[in-house]
């Protein structure tokens, strides 16, 4: 299986999906003019990853400065799909670092919505040191 290795732009994030090491990355800004054009590969590399990974953890770290909505619906069906990974056995870390200015409400969001949801990834929140 090959990896993901996609150069950031003004609208799109840097991806590194790694194999082998189950390391993926996704780092930047996210306002693609067309979500579905930019994220609907990394879905389907998703999808192919839990039938065929050999990496004893995956490890998905998510280093976001901003992201529209319709990136999130995509970057929620990502998570999902690596939840249904862990809920096989395979542990799955979620590493979602994010900025000063997005504390207020969002953390709440994360730890009321996101991690409830999540119910087999191991989650953690990190700030974002500049």
């Amino acid at each position: 299986m090959e990896n993901i290795i996609i150069a950031a732009n003004k609208r799109t994030p840097a991806v590194s999906f790694e194999f082998t090491k189950g390391e993926l990355s996704i780092t930047g800004r996210s306002i693609p003019e067309d979500a579905f054009a930019f994220y609907s590969q990394l879905l389907l590399w998703l999808e192919n990853y839990t039938h065929q990974h050999t990496a004893p953890q995956t490890t998905i770290t998510i280093s976001l400065d901003y992201y529209n909505t319709s990136s999130s619906m995509y970057l929620l069906n990502m998570l999902k799909i690596l939840d249904e990974l862990a809920a096989k056995g395979h542990p799955v870390l979620l590493k979602w670092y994010f900025y000063e200015e997005d504390v207020e409400g969002w953390v709440e969001t994360f730890e009321e919505s996101l991690i409830p949801m999540l119910k087999h990834v191991q989650s953690e929140l990190i700030h974002f040191k500049e």
